[in-house]
């Protein structure tokens, strides 16, 4: 869906929710003062709204995702024309063969280990003959 498109489901949508406070004459009341036709609307229009808003969101994230895969090489450009920036300077490798999250093995053992044998208690059960 394009940006056009997604923009004419919020701009519909958005009417037709405002629709029955705009025109009042248009949605009947009946004797409980429920009107169905607005009660339509507001869900056609909520509807609507939903399905653009989720297009432009899905466009966003495409573009936020593509703005970070260029963002390290923005970075570089700016930092060899000698430009300032404004953000830390980060490694995405980390040096010297360290990771991210090392493992670390205790230095003494936390207390004794001691084997069980874990049974279900249908198991030890008996069978009926």
């Amino acid at each position: 869906m394009k940006l056009i498109n997604s923009l004419g489901f919020l701009f519909i949508g958005g009417l037709m929710y405002s629709l029955p406070q705009l025109a009042p004459g248009l949605c009947t009341m009946d004797e409980f003062g429920f009107s169905v036709r607005a009660t339509w609307l507001h869900v056609m229009g909520l509807l609507q709204i939903g399905i653009g808003a989720s297009a432009m969101l899905r466009k966003l994230g495409v573009e936020f995702g593509a703005w970070l895969e260029s963002w390290p090489e923005m970075v570089a450009a700016a930092g060899a024309t000698g430009q300032r920036l404004m953000v830390p300077d980060l490694h995405p490798e980390p040096e010297g063969g360290l990771h991210a999250f090392p493992s670390r093995v205790p230095a003494e053992p936390m207390g004794e280990l001691i084997p069980v044998e874990f049974k279900p208690a249908w198991a030890e059960q008996q069978h009926a003959a």
